[in-house]
């Protein structure tokens, strides 16, 4: 399993840092109420984000899909997100058809994850600038997502039993997502693939953490029984699976990761009225902010544990900020403001 830590690592990385830097490249972002964590995030990604593309000449799944889908959510929240920092992946999202092309070193590049992660940050970048303009890209990006579906109905990320990773995602998670970009575009022939990845998803029985809250965000808000009976179980499933922490690990009893704690806290958050997810969440989430390094970053989750990767720690913040959008904020009172629809 290291080595594919090693390959992952080297995606357009001879010469990153190990240590991610933090200088001032970027305006400087001041506070909202109550979510501090979030503020000191937004920087460390936007510099990141600047660093990479001055530094290196390609548009890497981890900076140009999860940092820039994140950034973009921020900005959808009110949150201050310089443009400057957001245009090159603004214009890279809107031509799908460089993807392929301008993703990252050729050996270690996959095309069929680029495309999910890609058009998970052109879903975001379009809902922050809410014009038809992106219609055409949103449908085009649909498409070359649609084209790596298996005729079973899933996206295959991972093969040999390989958990996700913050990058990986993994099959479930990736066929969640992959599943939400067909749903939102505009052709006649996503529905039946659509209903092969919905029937995909009521055969799974995971127990993996990211799987478990893979499914329930895959499963969204379907009524038909067997998506019930699979959405109770990977409820009950990760609730259980909660440390004492608040964290969650790789599977229940595995010590903590940031980026398992982030998806769950994601995929509990979509269950509204429920108390006990809604209590998993708040506990989740002082997890994530008392983990957070002054930076502004998350130590990164790697499989297996414990290894150094710098783009597994801009994966993690990415989810991990996530997480803290995806939740209510606090006021300086201490009231619930509930966040905006994601």
């Amino acid at each position: 399993m290291r080595s594919i830590v090693i390959i992952l690592v080297s995606t357009c990385l001879s010469a990153a840092p190990l240590r991610a830097r933090c200088q001032e490249v970027v305006p400087a972002i001041s506070a909202r109420p109550g979510q501090p964590a979030v503020t000191r995030a937004v920087k460390y990604l936007s510099q990141e984000l600047v660093r990479w593309r001055s530094e290196k000449s390609c548009h890497s799944c981890h900076h140009f899909g999860d940092a820039a889908r994140v950034l973009y959510l921020a900005k959808r929240r009110g949150y201050p997100v310089d443009n400057a920092v957001l245009e090159p992946s603004l214009r890279m999202l809107r031509e799908p058809s460089r993807w392929e092309t301008d993703a990252g070193d050729e050996p270690f590049q996959d095309h069929r994850l680029s495309a999910i992660q890609y058009s998970s940050a052109l879903r975001q970048a379009a809902q922050a600038k809410a014009d038809e303009a992106w219609d055409l890209p949103r449908n085009t990006a649909a498409r070359l997502v649609a084209s790596h579906q298996q005729t079973n109905g899933l996206w295959k990320i991972s093969a040999g039993g390989l958990v996700g990773s913050p990058i990986t995602y993994g099959n479930i998670l990736a066929t969640a997502i992959a599943r939400q970009v067909l749903r939102e575009a505009d052709d006649e022939r996503f529905p039946s693939r659509i209903a092969a990845a919905d029937r995909w998803l009521r055969e799974q029985q995971p127990h993996a953490v990211v799987d478990l809250a893979g499914l329930i965000l895959g499963l969204d808000s379907a009524t038909d029984e067997a998506a019930q009976r699979q959405r109770e179980r990977a409820r009950r499933l990760l609730i259980k699976a909660q440390q004492a922490d608040g964290g969650w690990g790789m599977f229940a009893n595995h010590p903590a990761e940031v980026f398992d704690t982030a998806i769950a806290v994601i995929a509990l958050s979509s269950l509204t009225g429920d108390a006990e997810a809604s209590t998993g969440v708040d506990r989740g989430q002082r997890y994530l902010r008392a983990n957070q390094l002054p930076e502004g970053c998350w130590p990164e989750t790697t499989r297996p544990a414990g290894s150094e990767s710098y783009a597994h720690r801009v994966s993690t913040t990415a989810w991990a900020l996530q997480a803290l959008l995806m939740t209510p904020e606090r006021d300086q009172g201490g009231q619930l403001r509930e966040p905006s629809s994601p």
